[in-house]
């Protein structure tokens, strides 16, 4: 089930990220509550550990932010996959349950200075973009 699963997905596409609406887990409902959570822990490894390979760059290790960073099992996964060393954010005395606002908050400014957020060698967009359009009162 899980094998089918990952393999539906084509790792070596473009697209950097993935959303809710990517994902169909409607066959994984009816697992018993602990085979479930193992079973999506290991799909997110697998999601994680697929995307990470195919980084030409060599890893020596992995910085994962955000709640994952807090769940055991899912770094233990992530390491025996890639063979490199799993640490959390917080190591680096970065605020791991704020990253991601702190991300937005960088972007706003950048978007405020008209500044490009997404380029082609990151999220995959074909051409450099910027941010949205502010209103003020």
């Amino acid at each position: 089930m899980e094998e089918d699963f990952l393999n539906h997905y084509n790792y070596h596409d473009k697209k950097k990220s993935l959303d809710i609406t990517d994902f169909n887990i409607a066959q994984f409902r009816g697992l018993k509550l602990e085979e479930g959570a193992a079973t999506l822990v290991s799909v997110t490894a697998n999601l994680i550990a697929n995307f990470v390979k195919n980084i030409k760059e060599k890893k020596d290790k992995i910085i994962l932010a955000g709640g994952g960073r807090k769940n055991k099992t899912l770094i233990k996964f992530l390491s025996k996959l890639l063979n490199v060393s799993v640490e959390s954010i917080d190591q680096y005395k970065l605020a791991g349950d704020f990253i991601e606002s702190q991300a937005f908050a960088y972007l706003a400014i950048r978007s405020l200075e008209q500044k490009h957020l997404s380029l082609p060698t990151t999220t995959g967009v074909s051409a450099p973009v910027t941010g949205g359009i502010v209103y003020s009162n």
